[in-house]
């Protein structure tokens, strides 16, 4: 598991929060993670399973690096060494300020929701009365094995969603 797809730091308040790798885990499972009276067993991936979690990293970065050549100053960055609060505070900031895109953000906790994210990016977009609200997407590097039935598909631009 990767530290993105980590569920939850700790038990704040008793609470569990549960991020967006949760919604397509099995529940058992996410009970399992936080059922104090099961142990713990430490996971060492293997050499091939490392490597395409370093790959999957790698794939991030250069998308990330791709749409700051493309939108620029319309892009905020957070730093991946940044500390959580740091994180949260700069993401916040970039949402105060209308960045159409914000890269490795972190939003604080939804202690009511019991939700926690970390996204890959948040989209701004604006809803039909104008006002305006982030959307997060999720980066991966998966390969289509399969050839589609569907030989087209609905694309939109970072700049205009």
């Amino acid at each position: 598991m990767s530290s993105r797809q980590t569920i939850d730091d700790g038990l704040s308040d008793g609470v569990p929060l549960l991020g967006a790798y949760a919604a397509k885990t099995c529940a058992m499972r996410i009970h399992n993670d936080f059922d104090a009276t099961i142990p713990k067993v430490e996971w060492e991936p293997s050499a091939e399973m490392q490597r395409m979690f370093d790959e999957g990293v790698a794939f991030e970065e250069g998308v990330l690096a791709e749409l700051a050549n493309l939108l620029g100053s319309s892009l905020v960055g957070i730093e991946s060494h940044r500390s959580r609060a740091e994180s949260v505070r700069l993401t916040l900031d970039a949402m105060r300020g209308g960045a159409l895109m914000i890269g490795n953000g972190w939003l604080p906790d939804d202690r009511v929701g019991g939700r926690q994210g970390r996204p890959d990016v948040l989209l701004r977009v604006s809803s039909g009365d104008g006002a305006a609200f982030y959307v997060p997407g999720d980066i991966k590097a998966h390969k289509t094995l399969n050839e589609a039935k569907t030989k087209s598909a609905f694309v939109s631009l970072p700049g205009e969603p």
